[in-house]
Parts: structure tokens; sequence; C-alpha cells
């Protein structure tokens, strides 16, 4: 009687040895910023860039980090609009320069890359030749798998990183070597006048990327979503110019 109790006791510690186990490892997978997955992810994307004949782009930590804030977000909110009711990029507007997120049950990294690949949006932000930058983020919430991708202009091993897109243009286009032998009223209206083209410029571009950033419905979310999206955006937009 003696043995057949403490053999079921060790039994007892066995199973939940095993599911304490389980549990951990499940909790690491869902948790971890550098999973098998978003390797295979970044591996796909410099591989499509490369047979477009694109450069490469460099994975950023900072871009990870961010990236997979997004990916527990749009667990909650499967939208280029955070839960707060804000732009995906309000997290850090000065290197967020595009994003592709995409759901699904149990889906692989190469099934991601593939759905993205195949929507327009989303493929031209991976082949986007203006982009240096890459970082991707999952999230793992017991059912569906979430992957995030963010792009960014900068380099991001390059100390520069923190000046504001539109100012690094601006700067660029006044910073000519004339400019010391005009007069100084006469280069504040140059100066004015550049800066009104830019943003024109700016905004017919960003409204072009916004409207191209067609969500991939995993499961046919409402067409109000997208309209909230692109109204947001506008938004956005306009509170950059002016604010």
């Amino acid at each position: 009687m003696g043995n057949q109790v403490l053999t079921l006791f060790r039994r007892v510690l066995f199973l939940t040895a095993f599911v304490m186990i389980l549990l951990t490892t499940q909790q690491v997978f869902a948790q971890s910023p550098l999973s098998q997955d978003e390797g295979v992810i970044f591996d796909s994307v410099n591989e499509a860039r490369s047979q477009a004949g694109l450069p490469s782009l460099k994975r950023s930590d900072r871009l990870n980090a961010l990236a997979t804030i997004r990916a527990q977000e749009i667990s909650q909110s499967f939208s280029h609009v955070r839960p707060n009711g804000e732009g995906y990029n309000s997290l850090d507007p000065q290197v967020m320069h595009g994003e592709n997120i995409v759901f699904g049950t149990r889906l692989s990294g190469k099934d991601a890359h593939s759905m993205w690949m195949n929507s327009q949006g989303h493929r031209e932000n991976i082949l986007t030749v203006g982009y240096s930058s890459i970082g991707i983020g999952s999230y793992f919430d017991g059912s569906n798998h979430y992957f995030v991708q963010i792009f960014s202009k900068f380099n991001m091993e390059d100390t520069a990183v923190e000046a504001p897109v539109r100012s690094e243009v601006l700067e660029e286009t006044t910073g000519d070597e004339q400019s010391e032998t005009v007069p100084q009223h006469k280069d504040d209206a140059i100066s004015k006048d550049r800066e009104e083209e830019e943003k024109r410029a700016f905004v017919t571009q960003t409204l072009h990327k916004e409207k191209s950033l067609v969500h991939y419905y995993y499961r046919n979310q409402k067409l109000e979503a997208t309209k909230v999206l692109y109204a947001n955006q506008i938004q956005l937009v306009s509170s950059r110019l002016y604010r």
C-alpha cells in the first residue's frame, strides 16, 4: 500500500513539473523578441529586396522593440491606428516611417511574409527604395500569432537618427554654399518658399502612402475600420505640418 501511494505521489509531481515547463515555454515563446519566425521574416524581406535589386535592410533593436509593442497592440485592435486612437507611428514618429501587420491562427513567419508579398500595399513597403532599417515583432495570445514590421528611412546604426525627417530635408536644401552670399532677408524668404514646397510634397507623398497601406484582413474586417484609418492619418498629417 505504501509503495502504491509513493508511486502515485511521484506521478503527481511529474505531471505538475511537466505542466509548469509547458506553461513557461509558451510564455517565453509569446514574449521572445528574437523568435525563429521573426528571423525567417527578416531573411525573407532581404531576399525579396535582393531579387528586386535593392539593398538589404539592417535590423534595429530599437525598431524591434517598437514592433513588439505594436504586435501586442494589434492583438487588441487589428489596425494601423493604436488602441488609444493615435496613428501607429506615434510611438516614435521620428523613426517609424512604415508598418506592415498580419495575424492568423498558428501563423508562421513564412506564411506572414507570403501574405504581405501578395498584398500590394505591404509589398510596396517591403520593396521601398528609401528604407534602410527594419524592426520585427511578434506576439502570441494563446490562439493567434501576430507579426509586425516597422520600416525606417534611417540607418539605425547612425547616431544622428534623432533628427526629424522633414528637418533633415530642409537642412539639405538650404545648406548650400551660395547661401552665404545671399542677404539674410532674401535667404529667409527662400527658406520659407522651400519649406512650403516641402510641406506640399510631404502631404502628397504621405496621403498616397497611407492610401496604399490597406489592411490585409485575415478575417474580413469591416470597411469602417479602413475609413477611420484614413481620417486619422489625414489628421496626423495636418498636425505634423502645422503644430
